[in-house]
């Protein structure tokens, strides 16, 4: 049940391509949905280098209370934190993000949570995401309702097309929208 903890668990915030369950679900087993939830003072930027040198979704603070990224709270057995650090790429000799604690904001309060936030040495300004990553945020965002004008925000961030047909993670993102879009 949304907002409800259950014991033992710990909350993720995602606001990312985690935001949406099926990709987020077939990563973490024990994922559940607890809470939409916001951050003031960030924005979302792209700037994390991936292995598959586009950008992938960070968290800069700007100290603006204007800027707010929306996002989504998931609960899980602490227990499958080491799934979703392989997943992040927070594990290994060369790890492009760290597991951080934040504070967000839910409709009933805040909440103290984890994240992820990219390693500095991992961070280029000049990237873009592929397509295919920023439609899997998109389709995130819609699945859990977050407002428009944030959906609209992200579809209007600039994108490059993936020319590689046949790269094990854009498949795997393309299957989990088609998931979602057949459900909704």
């Amino acid at each position: 049940m949304a907002d409800e903890l259950r014991p033992r668990y710990e909350l993720y915030f995602a606001y990312g391509s985690n935001m949406l369950e099926q990709r987020l679900k077939e990563r973490v087993k024990s994922a559940e949905f607890f809470s939409n939830a916001w951050i003031r003072g960030y924005e979302v930027r792209f700037r994390k280098i991936s292995i598959d040198d586009s950008g992938k979704a960070d968290l800069v603070q700007t100290g603006n209370l204007e800027d707010i990224v929306h996002g989504v709270v998931y609960q899980f057995d602490p227990d499958h934190w080491h799934a979703l650090d392989k997943h992040e790429g927070a594990t290994g000799n060369n790890p492009g993000y760290d597991r951080v604690p934040i504070q967000v904001h839910t409709d009933s309060g805040s909440r103290d949570v984890t994240t992820y936030l990219a390693r500095k040495e991992r961070i280029d300004e000049s990237l873009k995401p592929y397509t295919w990553y920023r439609d899997l945020i998109l389709c995130g965002a819609e699945q859990h309702g977050l407002p428009e004008d944030y959906r609209r925000k992200i579809e209007n961030i600039a994108d490059i097309p993936d020319q590689e047909e046949n790269r094990p993670g854009k498949i795997e993102a393309e299957r989990q929208m088609q998931e979602y879009l057949s459900l909704r």
